[in-house]
């Protein structure tokens, strides 16, 4: 196929084949430089690793071009360090109107079962449904297009399998830009550092965090449960003013990047970080918490026995949890019988979507108050 020219809705120009010289990236403004009268301006560069794919004029002078070529890269210290090549190249009048939708169904020439993603900081994690992905240099090339459309992204990651083990963490495969997997990640006013690969955090929470941020009373003494890279922590921090915000975090690698979020955040005095087992931070812990968060939906109810040990006389308990819309009045009533024989008034003060987990299941936030019975 020669110049060929695909569509969207039958209307609109999406991407254009076309002939281009590849060249090293340090060489890249160079050849824009010099050798304006020969490239194709309406067109988007594309970048492939260390290369970039410089579309040309239809019809232009190669042999001129490679003289030209040959003469301005030896100058620059590289013989003959250029290629020929045809490329995908989309235009730059509507490279930014490209959804990660419209750029699947361009790539792969169907639309796609499911296309999730998840942007941390400059990292982008795409989850795919296993039947849409034709072949692995498909793949990439979809990954390579989705850097070109989205300049702030700088690394492609695919999730290829769920959340598991003890830290939730999830399995991530390279696709295409900078290979990596540690980003800073910026949300409310907050900078996080964050590994995609070996701790748990999600940008989907974002609007939760800030919610439970601004519900949290002067002076307060706040307890952030499973607390990762300290995003809860915080941003309660940042947009409240509790006197004390206690983090407790078992996964080491989540500890050691919150405790550097915690300064890049200048909030130090008033946060204190526990690499520690929940269950073991509740035995040793002498002091009591007016709010608690547990944000682990899988397992937060297991740990609710030591969320009443830790609370104040009144406290507020936010309680993260998996639920269809169906089944979650009664999960909430189990949850209340579960505490019944601790002595406890408890009170639903509000429950909150939090965003969709799996089909019909969604993350569910519990603001719970709790209020303990004076013994006599």
């Amino acid at each position: 196929m020669n110049n060929a020219e695909r569509k969207i809705d039958n209307e609109k120009l999406v991407t254009i084949e076309r002939l281009c010289v590849k060249v090293r990236k340090r060489f890249a403004n160079t050849v824009f430089k010099h050798l304006t009268s020969f490239i194709d301006k309406a067109l988007k560069t594309n970048t492939v690793q260390e290369f970039v794919e410089i579309p040309l004029k239809q019809g232009c002078d190669l042999k001129a071009l490679k003289k030209a070529l040959t003469t301005l890269l030896a100058r620059n210290g590289c013989d003959h360090c250029f290629e020929f090549k045809t490329s995908i190249f989309v235009k730059k009048s509507i490279a930014m109107e490209l959804s990660p939708k419209q750029l699947f169904l361009n790539v792969f020439g169907k639309p796609a079962s499911r296309l999730g993603i998840d942007i941390v900081g400059d990292i982008a994690i795409l989850e795919l449904d296993n039947r849409d992905i034709a072949s692995e240099a498909v793949l990439k090339q979809f990954a390579e297009q989705f850097l070109n459309n989205y300049k702030h992204v700088k690394t492609v990651l695919l999730k290829t399998g769920g959340r598991s083990g003890e830290f939730r963490l999830q399995e991530l495969k390279f696709l295409a830009g900078v290979n990596k997997t540690v980003t800073m990640h910026r949300e409310h006013g907050c900078v996080f550092k964050v590994d995609v690969a070996k701790t748990y955090f999600s940008p989907r929470l974002a609007h939760e965090r800030l919610r439970i941020a601004r519900l949290v009373k002067h002076g307060e003494n706040v307890l952030v449960m499973f607390s990762g890279v300290a995003p809860y922590v915080v941003v309660i921090a940042k947009h409240s003013n509790p006197s004390l915000v206690v983090g407790v975090e078992k996964n080491p690698k989540a500890h050691k990047l919150a405790l550097e979020n915690v300064k890049i955040n200048n909030l130090k005095p008033r946060i204190e970080l526990y690499c520690d087992d929940v269950k073991h931070y509740t035995v040793v812990e002498k002091r009591v918490f007016d709010r608690i968060v547990m944000p682990l939906p899988r397992d937060s109810q297991n740990f609710l026995r030591e969320a009443v040990k830790l609370s104040s006389s009144k406290a507020v308990i936010h309680l993260y949890l998996f639920s269809s819309v169906e089944d979650l009045n009664v999960k909430i009533e189990n949850i209340f019988s579960s505490l019944e024989a601790l002595n406890v008034k408890l009170s639903l003060l509000n429950k909150v979507q939090a965003g969709q987990f799996a089909s019909k299941q969604y993350r569910w936030c519990l603001d719970i108050e709790l209020e303990k019975e004076k013994s006599s």
